[in-house]
């Protein structure tokens, strides 16, 4: 839009002799119509202007027409190139990008090219015998199957295949199953999957941030915070938020390592989880349990190499692996809470603040390892200062919306810009909502086995 005003010598020009007798016979017509006209006419123009100019987040984007055309040239046996995009910002991939990476990349196109030359030999087997293979495999038609992943190796951010993980099990078409679990040698056989297990805490109580259209209150370390202490507005987190639950021990004992008896953490399709366990003092004591899954499991990435600022590990690659191996005391120098009332009285906010802290330096902390998951259990009555702190949102939860962040703790140049492991927000919760804790027995693991990557010497081979 060009907006141009031209001096017509008009008599409502200011210059012309005859303007102050004509805006005075008018009433102030200038004034009151003529400029607020234009004015109305910028603000119109700025506004389309500037509409040209946003920029949109970068992403990890699919495209539906490169999809059907990827599906069309799969049936005829063409190569195509695999549908997807990448936008980074060249050389590390910024942890605000929605989670892709080099590395990802290149699994992402060798599990295509497989499913190709897959598709390529059932084609040829279904031409001998249509009857024998339908009765065998499970059909690889475009939309036939639901859930897709693209497994890379441990959960990244601007970082592995984690984010990636849960934009194409959500996006990806039925006929491009990119790192399926299981074996990516052949077609799986068809079979009954096991229902995904539910939640008891009705969902309304809580919900993830630091996602598309939420909200994205906290910040993290910066690449250079070893040097200038420059904190920055930090990304999606790099596990999803699957849901949570309130138990109620009975009792005054607490419940380190609830996640043996909670059939949403052991009977969980995601090949690995982290639990955040708060063990709130009562009469009687709660545990509020956090899930948060990730489409990969953080050992497909395997070994770091031995000079970090030479790999292709992002930063958090490399902090939820020292996490996963390293000893207690490792952990417990790396897990880190944020806090934030995003609603609440002036004294609860000045009560709870907004600092990051190491929770173990204040509060007993347990860690268990598994397979499958790794659960943090904090115990809240180990401190007294923290038990009264507690005490007061406890009283009022019903008033209160608390947000969450848990990171882990970037200490060296290769593990930074941080990055947070998870986020969620806890909205009025009533807990009078909490279920009773049946520890009678425990519930048998479930064990979700993903394609194993290839490693990076072999993708830089």
């Amino acid at each position: 839009m060009i907006l141009q005003v031209q001096d017509m010598g008009g008599w409502l020009n200011p210059c012309h002799p005859l303007y102050r007798v004509v805006d005075w016979w008018s009433g102030g017509a200038y004034e009151s119509f003529l400029e607020r006209m234009l004015l109305g006419v910028m603000l119109v123009r700025d506004v389309v202007e500037k509409s040209r100019f946003v920029v949109a987040p970068q992403a990890f984007t699919f495209y539906e027409d490169e999809v059907a055309a990827a599906a069309a040239a799969t049936s005829t046996g063409q190569a195509e190139e695999a549908p997807f995009r990448a936008d980074t910002d060249g050389g590390r991939v910024s942890p605000s990008s929605l989670r892709t990476s080099t590395f990802v990349m290149r699994e992402a196109a060798s599990h295509f090219n497989q499913q190709q030359k897959q598709r390529q030999a059932v084609t040829a087997a279904e031409a001998a015998s249509v009857a024998a293979a339908k009765a065998r495999l499970t059909p690889f038609s475009a939309g036939s199957l639901g859930s897709y992943s693209i497994h890379s190796a441990q959960p990244g951010s601007g970082v592995r295949g984690l984010g990636i993980s849960r934009l194409a099990s959500q996006r990806m078409p039925g006929g491009l199953v990119l790192g399926s679990r299981g074996s990516a040698a052949a077609p799986a056989a068809v079979q009954e999957e096991e229902p995904e297990p539910m939640f008891q805490l009705p969902s309304k109580y809580y919900e993830e941030i630091h996602t598309p259209g939420r909200d994205y209150p906290f910040k993290v370390r910066g690449a250079t915070y070893l040097d200038d202490g420059l904190k920055v507005p930090a990304g999606q987190p790099m596990f999803e938020l699957l849901g949570m639950e309130v138990v109620d021990t009975g009792g005054s004992r607490t419940c380190p390592h609830i996640s043996r008896f909670l059939p949403c953490v052991r009977r969980s399709s995601k090949p690995f989880l982290f639990v955040f366990n708060m063990m709130v003092p009562g009469p009687p004591t709660l545990c509020c349990v956090m899930v948060f899954g990730s489409d990969t499991h953080p050992d497909d990435l395997g070994q770091p190499q031995d000079d970090p600022e030479d790999s292709d590990w992002q930063p958090f690659d490399f902090l939820m692996w020292r996490f996963i191996h390293g000893d207690d005391n490792e952990r417990c120098s790396l897990f880190k809470m944020i806090p934030r009332i995003a609603e609440g009285s002036w004294l609860i906010k000045q009560s709870v603040g907004t600092t990051p802290v190491i929770l173990a330096r204040k509060l007993a902390t347990q860690f268990f390892v598994t397979e499958k998951y790794v659960e943090v259990a904090v115990d809240v009555g180990s401190s007294s200062t923290a038990q009264y702190v507690t005490g007061m949102v406890r009283g009022g939860a019903k008033s209160l919306v608390l947000d969450l962040g848990l990171v882990l703790e970037g200490h060296n140049s290769w593990e930074l810009p941080e990055v947070l492991l998870g986020a969620m927000r806890v909205r009025r919760l009533d807990l009078h909502a909490a279920s009773r804790l049946d520890d009678s027995k425990e519930v048998p693991m479930r064990i979700t086995k993903t394609a194993a990557p290839t490693s990076s010497a072999e993708s830089r081979s």
